[in-house]
């Protein structure tokens, strides 16, 4: 089956962007914003954050069944997932074993009891005004400035006012020959060359 043919507008060709007349919905339109503003705003990973975006609704959940919903190992969730989020104080233990008491005697007719009793864990208040706040800025409803980070900026780029290099073309930077590579660039063609002439010296060619 053939492409949908597209009318293009072609009185609007000189703006930015235009949206679709049948524009839909996009709640995390400004994803990308958001997570950049939690990661520089957090200690978590990536893994994490979305983890608990799964987890907002949720009254408290075991290790298990979360593993289960988002199809990863048990020990991938507790290691990766809910231990880092209790340590930094995004979740918490909402029922450990001592919510189930000697005196209960339903325990003796469960599979689970105080002895196997399994951890239910909920979100923290911090945690669910941190989700709540990527929410309304990837709905486009708060604004937040991020930055780039220092490791991303390329700090060895040379200033051109101080004679640095103005193109490159087959590995030869103008300007470049007093710096490290460039003597090294140099050194190697001048070596090079050195060699071919004593070669040709030692075997000259027969006419």
């Amino acid at each position: 089956m053939g492409s949908k043919r597209i009318h293009k507008k072609e009185d609007k060709k000189f703006r930015d962007f235009l949206y679709l007349d049948n524009k839909p919905d996009s709640p995390a339109k400004f994803y990308y914003i958001a997570i950049r503003w939690a990661r520089k705003n957090s200690t978590l990973k990536p893994r994490q954050i979305e983890a608990l975006f799964f987890m907002h609704d949720l009254e408290f959940f075991t290790c298990q069944w979360l593993g289960k919903q988002l199809k990863v190992s048990y020990f991938q969730t507790k290691d990766k997932l809910i231990g880092p989020l209790v340590r930094d104080g995004y979740l918490f233990k909402y029922f450990d074993r001592r919510a189930v008491g000697y005196e209960d005697d339903s325990m003796w007719f469960r599979d689970e009891n105080r002895f196997n009793y399994r951890v239910r864990y909920s979100l923290t208040q911090k945690s669910k005004l941190f989700i709540a706040k990527m929410y309304r800025i990837m709905a486009g409803d708060t604004k937040v400035e991020t930055d780039y980070d220092e490791s991303t900026i390329a700090k060895d780029r040379p200033d051109k006012s101080k004679g640095g290099p103005r193109k490159v073309k087959k590995k030869r930077l103008k300007g470049f020959e007093d710096s490290p590579l460039g003597k090294k660039i140099i050194s190697n063609q001048n070596a090079y060359r050195q060699h071919e002439t004593a070669s040709q010296e030692q075997h000259p060619r027969e006419e």
